[in-house]
């Protein structure tokens, strides 16, 4: 009898955690899924714009109206209403301070875009822009188009195709945590946490300088490693499915599933 009553408080028990467990999960997936509804609402056609391949929009009235739209992989396209349109390849976006400088390739016509740190009045989703040609300089806002997927809890699951052995990691498995309202980073590469900001920068992501916790794990070099290659570094990344991929400088391919789904 006292075997039978231990045995159906013992299931109650592991019940109870399982559901506060589950429960759990199921309010921060709501509250991410909120976050990334938020992020949609602010423009409707955002999905339709990076099927198109852009990257970065801005618009302005200082000296005139003007536009300006970017595709990384293909060119910069400015028009304003004094006659002016340059279209011209874009050489790699280049990070001064905490500000971004876009400029043309050697060759093209010359045009310089600076896009600041600093966000447009009150609009905490666009930056002040300046945008330098000829001599002119048009003054507006702009914004990186992003995926809002990418604002979830990502656990590393494959680094080159090569599935992560999970026995390997005691402690837990590597995982990035992207806030995207915050525009900041966390994470854990099996042994150290780490953590800083980062900017989307269409299907780029520009990771800052990323401080870390300082313990020693050999048995996890390689993923520490890897990880360290975000820290100030421009990567790739698109989506697989559900899956998050990260290309980074050193060609490999690291692979992420999502914690929150």
């Amino acid at each position: 009898m006292m075997n039978s009553k231990l045995l159906t408080t013992t299931t109650i028990m592991i019940s109870a955690a399982l559901m506060f467990s589950c429960n759990r999960h199921q309010i921060k997936l709501r509250k991410i899924q909120s976050t990334q509804n938020q992020i949609k609402a602010q423009d409707s056609t955002m999905a339709l714009k990076q099927a198109n391949g852009l990257d970065f929009e801005a618009t302005g009235n200082i000296p005139t109206p003007w536009t300006l739209h970017i595709n990384f992989d293909q060119a910069i396209l400015f028009e304003s209403n004094d006659g002016i349109r340059v279209s011209a390849k874009p050489a790699i976006p280049v990070l001064i301070n905490s500000s971004e400088k876009i400029t043309s390739k050697p060759g093209e016509k010359p045009i310089e875009i600076i896009v600041s740190d600093l966000p447009c009045d009150n609009n905490t989703t666009s930056n002040n822009t300046l945008v330098s040609h000829n001599g002119i300089e048009y003054k507006g806002c702009g914004k990186y188009l992003l995926d809002v997927r990418l604002h979830n809890k990502w656990e590393l699951e494959a680094i080159d195709d090569v599935a992560v052995d999970v026995t390997t990691f005691p402690n837990g498995m590597p995982f990035l945590n992207f806030n995207l309202p915050n525009k900041s980073i966390s994470g854990y590469d099996g042994c150290n946490g780490f953590g800083g900001n980062f900017t989307v920068m269409g299907k780029r992501i520009r990771f800052h300088a990323l401080s870390s916790t300082l313990r020693a794990c050999i048995q996890h070099a390689a993923v520490e490693f890897k990880l360290q290659l975000l820290s100030n570094n421009l990567v790739d990344y698109h989506f697989e499915m559900d899956k998050l991929i990260l290309y980074l400088s050193d060609d490999s391919r690291m692979q992420y599933k999502p914690v929150y789904k």
